[in-house]
């Protein structure tokens, strides 16, 4: 059950970086790559909960995945929605799928790499 506790301290990371204050942004694309990787990282974490709790098969464990996290994402985008200092963006839903679906695949071909080389 321990791998649901990273899954649980990541996301309320992303709870604590989507209703505070956005900071200085060091270029237009620096919110994108910030999605991007905190999704990524949140797709893994599911990905390797849901695999060793239910070992369900790889592939819908994958889209399991996949599926919480980008929910997850839409749900903080809706907080967002009720904060004067915030934003929703279709963008960011956008960004937080992409970022779960590579970052899951990078994972998957780096894991089935390691399998293979022994």
């Amino acid at each position: 059950m321990n791998r649901w506790w990273h899954v649980a301290l990541w996301a309320t990371l992303i709870i604590v970086l989507s209703v505070g204050p956005t900071g200085p942004e060091v270029s237009e694309f620096w919110p994108y790559a910030v999605h991007f990787f905190e999704y990524a990282i949140l797709g893994i974490l599911l990905y390797r909960a849901i695999v060793y709790t239910w070992k369900v098969a790889g592939g819908l464990s994958a889209i399991a995945a996949i599926t919480a996290a980008s929910a997850y994402g839409v749900a903080m985008e809706l907080v967002q929605l009720s904060l004067s200092y915030r934003g929703f963006g279709y963008d960011d839903i956008i960004t937080n799928f992409v970022g779960a679906a590579i970052g899951l695949l990078v994972f998957k071909r780096g894991h089935n790499y390691r399998e293979e080389r022994g």
